[in-house]
């Protein structure tokens, strides 16, 4: 009986990952078009920034309301209004042609990766022991950026010179495969009981965010590293396309930037259980992130579109160990506090989204300001200081207790 039951949850895992495959393409598709779309329209970089910057912080505000309202995490409710913002997402977006309306967009864009982010915390919290929980992401994790691999190859093959209709409805028929996998998951899960599952006290807003203020001083570094390691997702996604629509006109090859920068997390991802576990979280996020921006330091100095490609791939091979061990630590705080579940996932996405509202922002100004490359190379020489200090400051042992 234990045995089926294990076996179903491996199913179940693997199910997450397939419905994150097919909803990371719809999503990777359509974050390849948005920039080309608004810069095509003659709006400058930095108006770029600011308008992708306002769907996290949709997200941001989306967050404290969700950690509040949400009496029980439930991945099966958390997924379908995944589902149902992303749709709003994709339909206004089509037809936006107006600031307000890509505005509006970028709102529904926030708040279904809310959704989404505490859709996977949970599953992964309360269905995967302690010891898998790296393993786990770093599986979600290939998933994902195999999802992203693909995506901007679909995106550049449909682009040419000007944005249709084809990209929206090649990410909605996306959309709908992920929904089916959906209902999969779902069929995998009905006999499965779920752990722990607490109803949380209905406290007020400003003590929810007292609740956050307390929370943060214990776990601030990985929330400082969340920032970091977000702000510079959120950079490639601002710049990247731009950039490789640049390489695409003086290599046939070009096209390959934004896949390079998600294919090794195809391929590390399957190891990330064993290296936090020689190395702990922590350290091995922190080591992989610095080594990873080391190289990020080179591209705006690289004139070789080959080149440029190559130390992309290097330094996210070194970055995609950090995303997962980083996760990992987050669900072992939840598996360690349960009553504070709700808020560690709150306040973990609340800095996600805060990345994403700075960061684009930022990188939309540098761009403007040094060009797309020399944006990245700026960013990377903060990555490697950040990460150094966090080396030397983070405490090796960071306990939550179960209620603060």
């Amino acid at each position: 009986m234990l045995r089926l039951v294990m076996q179903s949850k491996t199913s179940a895992l693997y199910a997450v990952g397939i419905l994150t495959f097919f909803f990371t393409i719809f999503d990777g598709i359509l974050a390849y078009v948005v920039p080309v779309t608004i810069i095509s329209q003659g709006y400058s970089k930095t108006a770029l920034g600011f308008i992708l910057g306002t769907s996290s912080f949709a997200g941001a505000i989306g967050d404290i309301f969700l950690s509040k309202f949400l009496k029980t995490s439930n991945f099966r409710r958390l997924f379908l209004a995944m589902y149902a913002c992303a749709l709003l997402y994709v339909t206004i977006l089509s037809q936006a042609n107006i600031i307000i309306l890509y505005l509006l967009a970028m709102a529904f864009w926030g708040l279904y990766f809310d959704f989404k982010s505490f859709a996977t915390f949970n599953f992964v919290g309360r269905f995967t022991p302690h010891r898998l929980h790296a393993l786990s992401f770093g599986i979600i994790d290939v998933f994902k950026c195999l999802g992203y691999v693909i995506a901007p190859i679909i995106a550049g093959l449909v682009i040419i010179g000007t944005v249709t209709d084809q990209p929206f409805i090649i990410a909605f028929v996306f959309l709908i495969f992920s929904l089916i996998s959906y209902f999969g998951l779902i069929l995998l899960t009905k006999k499965i009981k779920e752990q722990g599952l607490l109803k949380k006290k209905n406290y007020g807003l400003l003590l929810e965010i007292n609740t956050w203020r307390r929370l943060g001083k214990i776990i601030w570094p990985v929330l400082i590293f969340t920032v970091l390691i977000s702000i510079n997702d959120s950079f490639f996604w601002t710049v990247g396309p731009l950039i490789s629509e640049q390489l695409s006109q003086v290599s046939q090859f070009g096209w390959l930037f934004l896949t390079l920068y998600f294919l090794p997390t195809v391929i590390v991802g399957w190891f990330v259980g064993r290296i936090t576990k020689r190395f702990g979280k922590k350290r091995t996020a922190f080591v992989s992130f610095a080594l990873g921006s080391l190289f990020l330091t080179l591209i705006g100095f690289l004139g070789n579109s080959w080149l440029i490609l190559v130390f992309i791939f290097i330094s996210s091979s070194f970055a995609a160990i950090a995303w997962p061990a980083s996760n990992a630590a987050y669900a072992d705080y939840i598996e360690e506090s349960p009553h504070l579940e709700q808020e560690i996932e709150g306040v973990s996405d609340f800095a996600y989204n805060f990345a994403y509202v700075i960061g684009p922002i930022t990188a939309g100004v540098l761009a403007d300001t040094f060009g797309n490359s020399m944006t990245l190379t700026i960013f990377g020489v903060v990555g490697v200081l950040v990460c150094i200090i966090l080396l030397v400051v983070t405490p090796k042992r960071i306990h939550v207790p179960n209620r603060i």
